[in-house]
C-alpha cells in the first residue's frame, strides 16, 4: 500500500475502501463483515463510512475488531 506522510510523521493510505451502497442490505451483515475482513487481509487500512449508509458503521466496526486503532483510518461523515 502506498502512503502519504503528513507533517509530524503520520502516514495515511492513498487508497481506501468505501462502504456506500456496499452495505445497502443490513440483513446481510455477516456477508459484508467478511468482505471488509478480506479487504484488511489484502492490505486496505482506510475505510469510508457514514451513518446514512445504513449499517456500514456497524459492519466495519465488526470487521476491524482486533486491529490496533493506530493501524487504521476510518473516515466518516457527520449527519447535518
Amino acid at each position: 500500500m502506498e502512503y502519504r506522510e503528513f507533517r509530524g510523521g503520520l502516514k495515511m493510505p492513498v487508497i481506501g475502501l468505501g462502504s456506500y451502497l456496499s452495505v445497502s442490505e443490513c440483513t446481510r451483515r455477516d456477508h459484508y463483515i467478511a468482505v471488509f475482513k478480506k479487504a484488511l487481509e489484502v492490505g486496505y487500512r482506510m475505510f469510508d463510512t457514514a451513518e446514512a449508509y445504513n449499517c456500514s458503521e456497524e459492519v466495519i466496526g465488526n470487521a476491524i475488531s482486533g486491529f490496533s486503532r493506530g493501524d487504521l483510518f476510518i473516515v466518516s461523515k457527520v449527519w447535518p
